[in-house]
């Protein structure tokens, strides 16, 4: 088998998503999937501003990954990044096919190991009460021992819940369960002086961490939230750009760095941001609010990385999406609080032929 050239992309519309497949010359395969979410306008992304740049290319994803990124800088951002992250992991899941090895040895990993997960809630329209009830049953179903629930109000969006939910809510829980990790997500909802207020509240019921607390963009207002909190803050999980992120780690932005695989770019580019978050002694807590083969991608990486991490997100199984679960066998399951990436080459996971059959299909040749 010599040299792995990219000889062609096809790619199947999902509803939220887009499944993108790279041959190379010899014939290997790999398969990869864009980021979920107004995947109609990542489609255009890919079809002009990513496949021209990578058909015909040497199959060395960090190299087509940085080609990629560099030479459509005019149009960084996270469009460009969501289309590549769609290659960028086919490209992956090629090269550990190519080596018959999975995804998580070409990084370096021995062998699978357990991944810690925690419960990532995905409301706020529950009253305590309610929230309280639908954790009880993920922990008699899956053994978790961490949860993250949402407080605030979500970034640009309106009240979703009753206006004193969180004041409510935060002491219930830690009533309720008095051993468990808990933690909060604003989704950037608050200005640093509320962030700040609803912190203290979480200190005093022993929560863990504090998650996007102001607008991913206001760095200035995280940092001083993250000064100010003896909990640690997280944030990053919306950015793409390296500078950004060393300048919240150099910076004290946050106290654990988080990143999207696929809002960053893909597998390459979250790569970068590990080695950033090392480099300042930040642990690392990737965010993957998703059951599809994102959740796969970002168990690779966490495998290989077994003293940087924090505890993985994980949507219950009374919030999932049935898009994400229709795309790929075996799903991953949940059993006493941890998980394991698959160990079969490349990403380890078999495409449902049926759905994809029945998706609008696109077919790029050199």
């Amino acid at each position: 088998m010599g040299t792995s050239v990219i000889d062609r992309i096809e790619t199947w519309a999902l509803p939220e998503c887009l499944v993108v497949k790279v041959t190379d010359r010899d014939g290997a395969t790999g398969w990869g999937q864009t980021a979920a979410l107004a995947s109609e306008v990542t489609a255009v992304a890919l079809d002009r501003l990513v496949i021209p740049r990578v058909l015909g290319r040497a199959a060395d994803t960090r190299a087509v990954s940085e080609h990629v990124w560099n030479n459509a800088y005019k149009f960084r951002g996270s469009f460009l990044a969501r289309a590549l992250a769609g290659v960028d992991t086919a490209l992956w899941d090629l090269a550990g096919k190519r080596a018959g090895a999975p995804v998580w040895a070409l990084l370096g990993a021995s062998a699978a190991r357990d991944i810690p997960v925690y419960l990532s809630r995905r409301t706020r329209k529950t009253t305590p009460e309610e929230e309280i009830e639908g954790i009880r049953a993920e922990v008699a179903a899956n053994g978790y021992t961490a949860v993250k629930v949402q407080v605030g109000w979500r970034l640009g969006g309106t009240v979703e819940g009753h206006e004193e939910r969180t004041e409510q809510l935060i002491p219930a829980l830690r009533a309720a369960f008095p051993q468990m990790r808990l933690s909060g997500d604003a989704n950037g909802g608050y200005d640093p002086d509320a962030a700040i207020v609803t912190g203290r509240l979480m200190e005093a019921h022993d929560f863990y961490h504090f998650e996007e607390p102001c607008p991913f963009d206001d760095m200035i207002g995280t940092a001083r939230v993250a000064k100010t909190l003896s909990m640690a803050v997280s944030g990053g999980e919306q950015d793409n750009d390296m500078g950004k992120f060393r300048v919240m780690a150099r910076d004290g932005v946050v106290d654990i760095l988080q990143c999207d695989l696929a809002y960053i770019g893909g597998l390459s580019r979250c790569l970068q941001a590990t080695t950033i978050a090392q480099e300042a002694g930040l642990p690392l807590m990737p965010h993957c609010p998703t059951m599809s083969m994102l959740q796969i991608f970002t168990l690779h990486l966490l495998t290989s990385l077994p003293d940087h991490t924090e505890a993985h997100e994980w949507r219950g199984r009374l919030d999932r999406q049935p898009w994400a679960e229709e795309i790929y066998t075996p799903l991953p399951e949940v059993h006493g609080g941890v998980t394991r990436a698959p160990d079969g080459p490349g990403w380890g996971v078999e495409l449902n032929h049926d759905l994809l059959e029945r998706s609008p299909y696109k077919d790029y040749r050199l």
